[in-house]
């Protein structure tokens, strides 16, 4: 979920809520030569991430995670903190919950692009906001949103990429992907001002329901179940990716929920939203999948 901060740029405080270096987390059944949709020089980009926790997590490299952004979401004098995902020239993918907190639509919010030092990132302003509309945020189902910029992201700026989308078959089952945040580093501890990285273990969605509650429809969510390493309160919108076999990195998952009793825990999965499940709902809201 989101948290409540209070954000200058000296200071963001927190009140509320992932070793082996990888070289190739991607999955083994993708084509490398399927064409992406959207942006044709998405996924570019060399990740190396240490076996370690968000939680308690290692300091991202500069331009390593270029996609990644900060949403921060505002109800009154209330700030919420999530991450998202740079997927279009002036779209940012999220989830729903970042955008619409107790049932309540946000006011507004602001988008941080371009350092790993979310104190030192630059802030644009959004045009408008799309939540899911069969999001539910009872039990999460469709929690997925998208953020429309009032201007073009500048991608000749290295800190500032698009993510390519995963198809079905990039989804990494019983292997490695990497997932990003500047969410708490601990159930009651702060957020990280450095963007933190970790490698987390995919598990399919029969072990996932053994272990945890999926939202309506399971198929539409995938999980990542490592021990003591995941994401916390703060990290909720974030990307999950892996590499494919022709190098290029692909968001399949967007971070949802997890347990209530405590972060990281080491028994209970992160579940995220199912990215390739919801390619029609991009398609729709964004414009055609052939235009970047």
């Amino acid at each position: 979920m989101p948290i409540n901060t209070t954000i200058t740029s000296t200071t963001l405080k927190s009140t509320n809520q992932m070793a082996t270096e990888i070289t190739s987390t991607g999955s083994t059944t993708s084509s490398c030569n399927v064409t992406r949709p959207y942006c044709s020089e998405c996924g570019a980009f060399k990740i190396s991430v240490t076996d370690s926790r968000i939680v308690n997590g290692s300091n991202a490299s500069v331009n390593e995670f270029p996609y990644q952004v900060a949403v921060i979401a505002h109800i009154g004098n209330q700030s919420g903190l999530c991450g998202g995902s740079i997927i279009k020239r002036r779209w940012v993918l999220c989830a729903a919950h970042c955008l619409v907190i107790g049932g309540v639509r946000v006011d507004g919010a602001t988008v941080r692009i371009g350092d790993i030092d979310i104190r030192e990132a630059r802030t644009l302003i959004p045009h408008n906001f799309f939540v899911h509309e069969k999001y539910n945020g009872s039990n999460y189902a469709n929690d997925i949103a998208l953020i429309e910029l009032q201007e073009d992201f500048n991608f000749t700026d290295p800190s500032t990429q698009p993510i390519c989308i995963a198809e079905e078959s990039d989804i990494p089952f019983g292997g490695k992907a990497v997932v990003t945040g500047w969410g708490q580093i601990s159930t009651d501890g702060p957020i990280s001002f450095t963007l933190q990285e970790v490698a987390v273990d995919i598990i399919n969605n029969t072990l996932c329901e053994e272990l945890f509650v999926l939202p309506p429809e399971g198929e539409k969510a995938v999980c990542a179940f490592t021990p003591y390493q995941g994401t916390c309160h703060g990290d909720s919108g974030g990307p999950l990716v892996t590499k494919l076999c022709d190098g290029r990195w692909v968001i399949f998952g967007v971070v949802s929920y997890g347990s209530i009793f405590g972060c990281a825990h080491p028994d209970i999965p992160t579940v995220f939203t199912r990215v390739p499940a919801h390619r029609s709902w991009i398609d729709k809201v964004t414009g055609s999948p052939t235009i970047c």
